[in-house]
């Protein structure tokens, strides 16, 4: 049997099939990631791995502060940490080394 994800909100109650969402996930033309409900990091699609290439370090919680440019580092903790411990939507503009070039580029990131 495959692993199910029991999703649920006012209006409906369904299970999504979880390798049907990575296989979509890794097939979208942008950086997905997901992250546990204490704020874990516990998938990142193969378009970030290519973005940072993290390689076996790409789901530490750690691994991911080495490429956030250090301007950054703080305003995003603090914004991350609020999210989680409140449940609301995480926003925040960020500048991120790319690996092809080693230049930060400006990004949004989202997490609901």
């Amino acid at each position: 049997m495959r692993p199910q994800y029991e999703c649920s909100d006012s209006n409906h109650q369904h299970a999504v099939d979880i390798e049907c969402l990575q296989l979509i996930a890794e097939h979208a033309p942008m950086q997905l990631w997901t992250a546990d409900a204490h704020g874990k990091m516990d998938f990142m699609n193969s378009r970030w791995e290519e973005f940072i290439e993290r390689g076996d370090e790409r789901l530490n919680d750690e691994a991911w502060k080495n490429v956030v440019h250090p301007a950054d580092l703080e305003r995003l903790r603090n914004s991350w940490r609020i999210s989680v411990q409140s449940g609301k939507t995480f926003e925040a503009e960020l500048r991120l080394r790319r690996l092809s070039d080693k230049k930060y580029v400006w990004i949004l990131s989202r997490a609901w």
